[in-house]
């Protein structure tokens, strides 16, 4: 699992081989690899969910841990934390 967690996950757009984040601040990340999916599911507060998790590498060298939704579109992804 990643050494830092995002209090909450912050929503990412991805274009080709490009990971967008439009929030403050605003960053771009190019994808050398993706490592996945790892599915994890269960339920939080009585809501059930369905999360297939990626390990991304970055041309700029970091190490991202990424889902999406199972069965949604894989033009959005999410940020859950980063590999240090």
């Amino acid at each position: 699992r990643p050494s830092r967690f995002l209090p909450k996950p912050l929503p990412l757009a991805r274009n080709g081989d490009e990971l967008l984040q439009f929030s403050a601040p605003q960053r771009r990340w190019r994808v050398r690899s993706w490592q996945g999916p790892e599915r994890i599911s269960g339920s939080w507060w009585d809501e059930a969910f369905d999360r297939d998790y990626y390990q991304v590498e970055t041309e700029q060298g970091r190490r991202l841990w990424l889902y999406t939704t199972a069965g949604s579109a894989a033009s959005t992804v999410w940020l859950q934390g980063y590999f240090d």
